[in-house]
């Protein structure tokens, strides 16, 4: 990619946003994983793994619903 290239704000918004939703959800998913697995108070690496599989589909339909807006709005 171009050092110089330019990124719209409204790209770069929604950049930030699935970060946010990502990292919100691979926290959220590990704790309850963890409890799930009878250690509340230790998360793991392999607890966190699990949940980064998880948030990435997630992150996928919060993708794809912002596709699907942004096509409805243009429309």
């Amino acid at each position: 990619m171009n050092g110089n290239a330019r990124i719209e704000s409204d790209a770069l918004f929604a950049l930030a946003d699935w970060q946010a939703v990502f990292i919100d959800t691979v926290c959220a998913e590990a704790r309850q994983i963890a409890t799930n697995s009878g250690s509340p108070d230790r998360i793991t690496k392999s607890h966190y793994q699990q949940a980064a599989v998880i948030a990435v589909g997630k992150l996928a339909s919060k993708v794809e619903q912002a596709a699907t807006h942004d096509k409805q709005k243009a429309a």
